[in-house]
């Protein structure tokens, strides 16, 4: 059976380049609407998570800890050679 052109493939949006742009206008109007001190806290939490999550992921990095991703491979495949060096 061949495919209608004039029937959609599921889950398309027929509003494609408007539906992201009315989406990302309503959200700015909305919180520009939100009162100035409410902004200031949500700036500041966000800056206080995103150097929580930064400096976790730096101290819990290979590079860091001087551990290479051979280490945690089971020995079969680092001696079958089916391991690609990350570095």
């Amino acid at each position: 059976m061949l495919p209608c052109a004039h029937v959609l493939p599921p889950l398309s949006d027929v509003l494609m380049p408007l539906h992201p742009i009315v989406s990302a206008m309503a959200l700015f109007i909305l919180i520009v609407s939100l009162p100035l001190v409410t902004i200031i806290h949500f700036i500041v939490w966000l800056a206080i998570g995103l150097a929580i999550y930064f400096a976790s992921s730096h101290m819990n990095s290979h590079l860091h800890t001087g551990v290479h991703a051979e280490h945690h491979l089971p020995r079969a495949a680092i001696a079958a050679g089916r391991v690609l060096n990350a570095y």
